[in-house]
C-alpha cells in the first residue's frame, strides 16, 4: 500500500530577518576610494588533513577506477 503525505494548507511562519549586513556596514569606515560602496574580500584556506586509517582518497579511487576501466 502506498502512503500519501497531504501538505498543509498554512504557510510557514516567517522568518526573522538578519541584521548582519546592517551591523556589518555600520562597524566599516568608508574608504575614499571606494566612494561609499561595501566591498568584502574573501581568501579561501586550504587544509592538509590525513585521511583516517583504513579511508582512501577520492581523487585516488578514481584514478584507479579510471586506469583499471581502460585496461
Amino acid at each position: 500500500m502506498t502512503k500519501i503525505t497531504h501538505t498543509s494548507d498554512v504557510s510557514s511562519p516567517s522568518t526573522t530577518v538578519s541584521t548582519w549586513l546592517e551591523t556589518l556596514r555600520s562597524n566599516l569606515v568608508p574608504v575614499p576610494e571606494t566612494c561609499g560602496a561595501l566591498a568584502g574580500l574573501l581568501a579561501p584556506v586550504m587544509i592538509r588533513v590525513p585521511l583516517p586509517e583504513g579511508f582512501v582518497d577520492i581523487d585516488a579511487l578514481v584514478d584507479e577506477s579510471a586506469s583499471s576501466a581502460s585496461h
